[in-house]
């Protein structure tokens, strides 16, 4: 689990620290992860996972996955506050 903060704490501070300006590309390419996919590296290794859009308000939307039940549940979810570029904060 402690692996996972660290994952997301380091995903969160990689997003703050190239966030998008009005005159970035807006139409960036993942190279090498497939549509539907949330990919990412963990202990060296490439991971790519189911993901699911879900709208959760007109402001607010959730890229997630989730895989197993207990002790071997697994689980990243990551939310977008706004719908255009601009300056976001990030919360705990």
């Amino acid at each position: 689990m402690k692996k996972i903060q660290i994952f997301l704490f380091a995903l969160m501070v990689s997003v703050a620290l190239g966030a998008c300006s009005d005159e970035d590309d807006q139409t960036p390419i993942a190279e090498g992860c497939a549509p539907d996919k949330v990919c990412f590296k963990l202990n060296g290794t490439d991971v790519a996972v189911d993901a699911v859009w879900y709208d959760i308000n007109s402001q607010r939307t959730r890229v997630y996955y989730e895989n197993g039940s207990g002790t071997s549940y697994e689980n990243i979810e990551i939310d977008f506050y706004g719908s255009g570029p601009g300056d976001y904060t990030f919360v705990d």
